[in-house]
């Protein structure tokens, strides 16, 4: 799903989130794809084949909405008051011996895990009316993420936040497609979402560098997307997060 926007009204915000159109669902001889070119792309290949429509929803507060929290409920939940002094966030070497030991920690004091094996981040900076530039992306579906914004300002987020859909919202035959990330040296695979006006959207409004998301596979595939507040203050930072992909295990699962 594309970034979207919003118009913010207390406890909810009413969000545009651009879908992927119906006529993807007639079995094109392509898989719809989006390219992940951190260079020009070869002559004559497009960006994408994506073709989207956009579809408004309220995004409900997620801290006023307590009953909803859960990976097995709605298939994501947040933590609080999980401060990092970590800065290096441009050095792929610093990430994995410093930050990832934190969020080791982070996910078995959370869960009660026994194990947690992290196998890849992603750096997500948002350019101003452009998508997203990832600096890396994993190579499989996990079945744990952690999103965490990046302490590099004390402010909260106030550009871009995240919004995740219930998957008990869901209707995974019929919403769930199939999509490509095609990359330099590889192609990888993930869902693409087709509208369905029953799906519940939530946020956490002014998002604190000390929480983040955490959401589970295999089932709970919970659709998220940033989207834009159109009251957002302007010149605002543009929002910076990490996302890591990690294999979850507990003391009655084997490794």
């Amino acid at each position: 799903m594309m970034t979207s926007l919003a118009r913010s009204t207390g406890s909810r915000a009413t969000a545009t989130f651009h879908y992927l159109a119906p006529i993807h669902r007639l079995n094109p001889p392509e898989l719809p794809f989006r390219a992940r070119y951190a260079y020009a792309p070869p002559k004559g290949r497009p960006l994408h084949n994506e073709l989207l429509e956009p579809h408004s929803f309220e995004v409900h507060d997620l801290r006023r909405h307590g009953d909803v929290r859960g990976l097995d409920k709605s298939g994501f939940d947040y933590v609080r008051n999980v401060p990092t002094g970590f800065k290096e966030w441009e050095s792929d070497e610093e990430i994995v011996s410093s930050y990832y030991p934190e969020t080791v920690r982070l996910i078995k004091d959370a869960l009660g895990a026994s194990r947690v094996f992290i196998f890849d981040h992603t750096i997500r900076r948002r350019v101003p009316d452009k998508d997203n530039v990832e600096d890396r992306a994993g190579r499989r579906q996990p079945v744990f993420r952690d999103h965490q914004r990046l302490e590099t300002s004390p402010g909260p987020v106030l550009d871009s936040p995240l919004g995740l859909c219930d998957i008990r919202s869901v209707e995974w035959e019929k919403d769930l497609v199939v999509g490509k990330l095609l990359y330099r040296d590889r192609t990888g695979y993930t869902y693409l979402v087709h509208y369905n006006p029953a799906h519940k959207w939530y946020y956490l409004p002014e998002m604190q560098a000390d929480e983040c998301y955490d959401n589970k596979l295999p089932r709970a595939i919970a659709p998220h997307s940033g989207f834009v507040l159109d009251n957002a203050p302007v010149g605002v930072e543009p929002r910076q997060s990490i996302e890591i992909r990690c294999l979850v295990f507990y003391e009655d699962q084997p490794v």
